[in-house]
């Protein structure tokens, strides 16, 4: 990504070369990055709607006091994990 956007490697390329580089040098872009964020970007949706599906599934199978302890138990493991990480230190 640093590559890309500084058009060299700065941990093997020296600056200077850098500097006297002609615009031929660089590549065109074809516009990879915009597919490649919209992709992106549609994954993420994708796993939103994967995750209300799941949640609904969940609340049909359990109910609502399934689903809150379910939370409970999930915040739980959550902050169990944060105070290890916090001792760790």
């Amino acid at each position: 990504m640093a590559i890309k956007r500084l058009g060299y490697d700065p941990i093997d390329d020296d600056a200077e070369l850098v500097r006297t580089r002609r615009e031929e040098d660089f590549a065109i872009d074809t516009g990879g990055d915009t597919l490649e964020k919209l992709v992106q970007y549609a994954l993420y949706a994708l796993a939103a709607v994967i995750g209300i599906a799941l949640m609904v599934g969940i609340y049909a199978i359990l109910g609502p006091v399934g689903i809150v302890l379910l939370i409970v138990g999930c915040l739980f493991v959550w902050a169990i994990k944060w105070s290890w990480l916090f001792f760790l230190k």
